[in-house]
């Protein structure tokens, strides 16, 4: 009882620090409010911060540390910053660049002599940039069998990295997040260093600036003080969800809110790191084509209510983790939780527009008014039901379920547990407004002979969707499947039967695995470790093996064992 009565104690006291911060009643409350799910013993939450003209104007603590021994989150709480941690492996490439120690457009197997030869220079700008082409080790992993219970070592990413003999496409074509090439650029920073990431960091980074409860997680059996334990819900129940990983470059970076404000504040009034490596860090970055695509290096730079908006999120077991900085305003937003049921980010912009409604300003790429109080439009059912039906990304292989209700249309997503939103129709019929997210829209093709669907967000297509009819299989056509299939590039092996029914797969670690077609020889996959699996055949068209996507690795192939 007296451990209980000293938690509540220490919660009212980590509460009352804010009185004590250079921000007005009115707004405390507003924020208050945002957080107010958070804010008690038993539920895990977060630690938040703003920063304006070179000082952290309000930071607090809403939620608990640690459930089990009553520990409420606090300034000093330390989390995980899993991809926030990505702007700082970018930082200490670009100080060995100033150094003339490295190039970014160097070739990586200058530095890696042993890395997979895949007959094309990769160089480390397009790593950090996500343009490499490389296979994102973490869904690589999951292919394999790995699950969120599992230790995940340095040497069981690189293994699987190098493991590899094939490209998603060709080195700056496109735009594919992939955490394998932070995890080859703090391998980098090593072998050009000398020094290990960890120590490379904390001389270069933590302590010049101070940050000194940060540092890097090389082993995960290291004691963390007044860690944030991590936390996810099942079936309505908090339960630990632990970060058993001990590499680091994509993610692996342990901090406080306290710390992280040092950081973001380095950015305007920097005390280590020249203007040099904050332009390039703050550029966005381009294709082979010359085109942008909204990444910069390790950071992705936008545009909210009219301001530029520099921003990175991250998310890793229970842990998530929200960085957005404002350059006009002298400002940024700072988020970290331990709680995985939080949108990290678009709390952390609630947080923004109580600070900053007041220098918000409209332009035509972004727009926060809704667009349906302009025209009332009413369109008949029948009209309605010619968008109806199902739609396929040709890339990432998500659908999408598009049907009538109550004479509105509604967009689901199956991936999603078909989660429903309803396209409002503007005043351009084929276009419709996604719910109450005014930026995002939806537009139909109106040709006969073509039938698509677009997703635009301030009025950029981010997605592309076809029509699709899945194929139906009798349970007995399916038999030419089953079989044992193996991957060298994992080293694992997938068995694949019909069950009630369905073809599946099955795997000692993963379960079982449904598939459902939608094409001759192709099936989506009800998984995160893969969206999409196509069987080939040979010239006798006996099935030979198979191919299996997600959004970060494409046909990882699997032959099929006699």
């Amino acid at each position: 009882m007296q451990k209980y009565i000293s938690a509540i104690l220490i919660y009212l006291y980590c509460q009352t620090l804010t009185l004590a911060q250079k921000t007005d009643t009115a707004l405390l409350k507003e924020v208050n409010t945002i957080f107010k799910t958070y804010d008690n013993l038993k539920t895990p939450g977060v630690a938040v911060g703003f920063i304006q003209n070179g000082e952290l104007i309000f930071s607090k603590g809403y939620g608990m540390a640690d459930l089990e021994h009553n520990i409420p989150i606090n300034t000093k709480s330390v989390f995980s910053l899993a991809s926030v941690s990505k702007q700082f492996t970018v930082f200490a490439v670009l100080l060995l660049e100033e150094q003339g120690r490295l190039s970014l457009d160097d070739d990586i197997k200058k530095y890696l002599p042993h890395f997979p030869n895949y007959n094309k220079i990769i160089t480390l700008r397009q790593l950090a940039a996500h343009t490499s082409g490389l296979k994102s080790h973490g869904h690589l992993l999951g292919q394999k069998g790995y699950t969120p219970d599992n230790v995940i070592t340095k040497n069981d990413v690189l293994n699987v990295i190098y493991k590899q003999d094939a490209l998603n496409f060709k080195p700056g074509e496109e735009f594919n997040y992939s955490n394998s090439g932070y995890v080859l650029l703090a391998e980098i920073v090593e072998k050009v260093s000398g020094k290990p990431f960890s120590i490379y960091l904390e001389e270069q980074i933590f302590s010049p600036l101070e940050m000194s409860d940060s540092f890097v997680m090389d082993d995960y059996h290291k004691i963390v003080l007044n860690r944030a334990n991590s936390y996810e819900i099942d079936n309505g129940t908090y339960v630990n969800a632990p970060a058993n990983y001990s590499y680091y470059g994509s993610t692996g970076l342990y901090s406080t809110l306290l710390d992280l404000s040092k950081w973001a504040l380095n950015f305007a009034n920097p005390k280590i790191g020249s203007q040099s490596i904050f332009e390039k860090m703050n550029t966005l970055s381009q294709l082979n084509s010359g085109n942008t695509f909204g990444y910069a290096l390790g950071q992705f730079v936008d545009n909210y209510n009219g301001l530029e908006y520099i921003h990175h999120a991250g998310g890793e077991a229970g842990y998530r983790a929200f960085l957005g900085r404002f350059p006009e305003t002298n400002s940024a937003v700072l988020l970290l939780s331990n709680n995985s049921a939080i949108d990290a980010q678009g709390l952390a912009l609630q947080v923004v527009n109580i600070f900053l409604k007041k220098k918000f300003k409209l332009t035509n790429k972004t727009s926060s008014v809704d667009q349906r109080q302009f025209k009332k439009v009413k369109l008949s059912r029948e009209y309605l039901e010619k968008y109806s039906g199902l739609y396929l990304n040709q890339k990432t292989y998500i659908t999408r379920n598009i049907f009538v209700r109550n004479d509105t249309l509604i967009y689901a997503r199956p991936e999603q547990n078909n989660r429903e939103t309803p396209l409002y129709p503007l005043e351009k019929e084929s276009t419709f407004q996604l719910g109450d997210y005014p930026d995002l829209k939806i537009e139909f093709s109106t040709k006969i002979n073509e039938k698509y669907m677009r997703v635009l967000e301030n009025n950029q297509i981010v997605d592309f969707y076809e029509p699709y009819s899945p194929k139906v299989y009798k349970a007995k056509e399916l038999e030419c499947f089953t079989g044992s299939y193996y991957s060298k590039n994992l080293d694992t092996t997938y068995e694949l039967s019909v069950i009630n029914g369905n073809l599946t797969i099955t795997h000692p670690k993963l379960g079982e695995i449904r598939l459902s077609s939608i094409k001759k020889d192709g099936f989506l996959a009800s998984s995160w470790q893969f969206r999409f699996l196509e069987f080939e055949r040979n010239t006798q068209d006996e099935i030979t093996g198979f191919a299996i996507t997600s959004d970060r690795v494409r046909n990882t192939r699997f032959q099929k064992l006699k």
